[in-house]
């Protein structure tokens, strides 16, 4: 984890600085905008802001540049180091094309990847890049900072929420290749209402002089269950800790730390 904090009126403020940027820069409304980001506090500004500009939110898997972290030396192991790099970046860009996304944001770590792709996906105009600037990308850092008085942001009274689409997140290709899913605003919104709902959720609403949910961001934000639940902590109230990678004895370690109490997890 890096240690940084959000409340959520600073990803408010920073994601309508951030949207003003994107809208500064040229994006228009229905233009793709891909996040190549683990969980961490600057993936609701990012996706916040995107869609305050009436963007569409595209979601990737960053998990597939893991291969880089193996420490096997051997010839062997080096080939198939190769290999694995050589799969992402082709199927990376085959998302980036299959999405239209126009630009990609990603922090330092990913950034190599996001650099290849941009030369073999003409379709992708620019990359933004977290953690520090980068000759030729972006500096997610300086974009939320800009001055967003006066700037025109989307509305949902002035879109089909039913019809237009707010997210294009990936299936993991199970059965075959990966492919787009249409989320709609619409199907966004049904889903936090349903996943929130007092007989549903165990997720508790942040009341004046309450104590805030403390809850556990392990589920990947690419993948819709992910997704949901950084959005119910939002719309909760709900204080949520990023993890970017789950590791068995840190993950316990965090809960025990930070004391939290709501823990959203998949079955094993």
């Amino acid at each position: 984890m890096t240690g940084k904090k959000l409340t959520h009126g600073d990803v408010y403020q920073q994601s309508r600085s951030f949207a003003a940027a994107l809208i500064a820069s040229g994006v228009k409304r229905k233009d793709v905008i891909c996040i190549m980001l683990p969980n961490c506090p600057d993936y609701s500004t990012a996706l916040f802001g995107i869609w305050e500009a009436g963007g569409i939110a595209c979601p990737i898997n960053p998990g597939y540049t893991q291969g880089k972290q193996n420490s096997n030396s051997t010839a062997l192991g080096k080939l198939e180091l190769i290999l694995k790099e050589i799969l992402f970046l082709d199927e990376l860009v085959e998302l980036l094309r299959l999405s239209g996304s126009k630009l990609i944001i990603t922090s330092q770590a990913f950034l190599p990847a996001a650099l290849q792709a941009k030369k073999l996906c003409p379709e992708l105009n620019s990359i933004i890049v977290t953690g520090g600037s980068r000759e030729g990308c972006h500096t997610f850092e300086e974009m939320v900072k800009v001055d967003w008085r006066g700037t025109n942001f989307s509305k949902g009274s002035e879109m089909d929420t039913l019809g237009e689409v707010a997210c294009l997140p990936f299936s993991s290709g199970t059965t075959g290749l990966p492919k787009a899913v249409q989320l709609t605003h619409s199907n966004l919104c049904s889903n936090l209402m349903q996943f929130t709902s007092p007989d549903v959720t165990v997720m508790r609403k942040l009341e004046t002089g309450g104590e805030q949910e403390k809850i556990i961001g392990i589920l990947p934000n690419f993948h819709a269950a992910g997704l949901l639940q950084t959005l119910a902590s939002h719309l909760l109230g709900s204080s949520c800790l990023c993890i970017p990678q789950f590791v068995p004895g840190t993950f316990v370690q965090y809960i025990k730390r930070f004391q939290v109490g709501n823990v959203c997890s998949v079955t094993v």
